[in-house]
């Protein structure tokens, strides 16, 4: 399915490095029709031009078509970001 995803995501640094941040998230449909939106929650560490931050979502969506899987879920994963704001992650969801 293809969807378009925006993050806004605020950072701070803890006093041992770590990143940590709470950020909201939209997904919606190549057709704007559908939309979930989440809310993120990760910390991580800086390594070698990126940072690789477990994290926790809150989805929810009032869809009853495509993005319907995304309501109420809670969803663990692992993202990758770069210095250039390229990410990429993986997601399960919590059961």
């Amino acid at each position: 399915m293809a969807v378009t995803e925006v993050w806004t995501y605020i950072n701070s640094h803890t006093p041992s490095g770590a990143i940590q941040g709470v950020g909201h998230g939209m997904l919606k449909t190549v057709n704007n029709k559908e939309i979930a939106i989440a809310k993120g929650y990760g910390r991580g560490l800086p390594e070698a031009g990126k940072i690789k931050c477990p994290t926790a979502q809150l989805y929810s969506t009032n869809s009853t078509g495509r993005l319907a899987f995304l309501k109420d879920v809670v969803g663990f994963s692992d993202w990758q970001v770069d210095n250039s704001g390229n990410y990429s992650y993986k997601m399960w969801q919590f059961k």
